[in-house]
């Protein structure tokens, strides 16, 4: 019936809505992991140096050394920003897998850039602190490290800032994206109601049929009433 045909068109479109808020997802974690890539490669290139890594000098030489230590201190608390950036995005794709209400994802695009703010911060406090280490005369190779860490940072601020934008522009697109999704599931909703209420008429109406004729006073009676309750559902 028409109804029935109305159902089917409203499930295409919520599926379609659906899978589009899914690609919107997947593009944000998409840009969010290329921008975290970037995060860990930087940081991971000093760290690595000033474990002795990439020069088992540095350990050695600047081993009690004061900016070593303050080097050391802004790459942990970069690590962990950058961990809670990583799970707010995720959770944020999470949403859009799952489907989730534009409210939800309201919230969950508040934590991705409160998140990234807080890692901007870190990033800003590890810089800081390697061009104070790189400005120390010497050849120290704790100076060299932290000289290739600002050259490192400089070089990856285009890709950043690309990644940052994807993500920055995405998410109002996965945001209309859930607001047609809730839409088109509150029409799915109403026409779910109307097509059993359709049935169950139906189905009182073929039972008054063949009914005794002192049950079809009683079954017209229930009848009139589901029509009633359906219209005042809606």
């Amino acid at each position: 019936g028409q109804l029935a045909d109305e159902l089917v068109g409203a499930d295409q479109r919520s599926a379609g809505a659906h899978e589009e808020l899914r690609g919107l997802g997947r593009k944000l974690r998409e840009k969010s992991e290329e921008a975290a890539r970037v995060h860990d490669e930087v940081s991971g290139r000093l760290s690595l140096a000033l474990s002795g890594g990439g020069s088992s000098s540095i350990a050695a030489e600047a081993q009690d050394s004061e900016m070593r230590q303050a080097l050391l201190e802004a790459l942990e608390g970069h690590k962990a920003t950058l961990s809670r950036t990583e799970e707010a995005w995720h959770l944020a794709e999470l949403g859009c897998e799952r489907g989730a209400t534009e409210e939800s994802l309201v919230a969950e695009g508040r934590a991705c850039s409160a998140c990234e703010e807080e890692l901007t911060e870190a990033m800003r406090r590890l810089y800081t602190t390697a061009a104070r280490a790189a400005s120390l005369e010497g050849p120290d190779p704790l100076v060299a490290a932290s000289k290739r860490c600002l050259a490192d940072w400089d070089n990856s601020e285009p890709r950043l800032i690309a990644a940052r934008a994807a993500c920055n522009l995405t998410l109002p697109q996965a945001l209309r994206a859930a607001r047609v999704l809730e839409r088109e599931r509150e029409a799915q909703g109403g026409l779910r109601t109307l097509l059993r209420a359709e049935e169950h008429r139906k189905h009182l109406l073929d039972a008054e049929l063949i009914a005794p004729p002192e049950a079809r006073r009683a079954l017209a009676a229930m009848r009139t009433a589901a029509a009633e309750s359906s219209v005042a559902a809606l």
